[in-house]
């Protein structure tokens, strides 16, 4: 299992590659389609799944932490919901592929905080909306 706190105490969470990603991204929607949007509940997916659809030398816990940020992002944060539908942009996936999130972003309780202003600011850096 992977726990944001194991992150914090690491140092942050390293980056990982934007193919890695985009192919998370993508098992967690297929997923989440397959279940529907009134399902409640959805399958357990370990690591061992994950990585099936990433690179032999990707770190899983980063990769998953970082889809799993994204995809909430995507759902709840406006400045995401035009990535929402649409195929993730390279931009995107690089930036939040490398993005620093930082052990001070995860608090004691393993909770994350993200730090949207700067990711904001990033995202209209690269594309174009500043």
């Amino acid at each position: 299992m992977f726990l944001p706190s194991d992150f914090a105490t690491a140092g942050g969470v390293p980056p990982v590659a934007p193919a890695d990603l985009a192919a998370v991204v993508k098992l967690m929607k297929d997923l989440a389609k397959r279940d529907g949007p009134e399902c409640r509940q959805h399958a357990a997916v370990g690591a061992a799944f994950y990585q099936t659809v990433c690179s032999p030398e990707a770190d899983v816990g980063a990769v998953w932490f970082r889809a799993a940020l994204l995809t909430v992002a995507l759902e709840h944060e406006p400045e995401f919901a035009r990535f929402k539908e649409a195929e993730l942009s390279e931009p995107l996936l690089t930036l939040w592929s490398t993005f620093p999130f930082k052990p001070a972003d995860i608090q004691p309780d393993g909770t994350f905080h993200l730090n949207t202003a700067e990711l904001q600011q990033e995202l209209r850096r690269i594309t174009g909306n500043l």
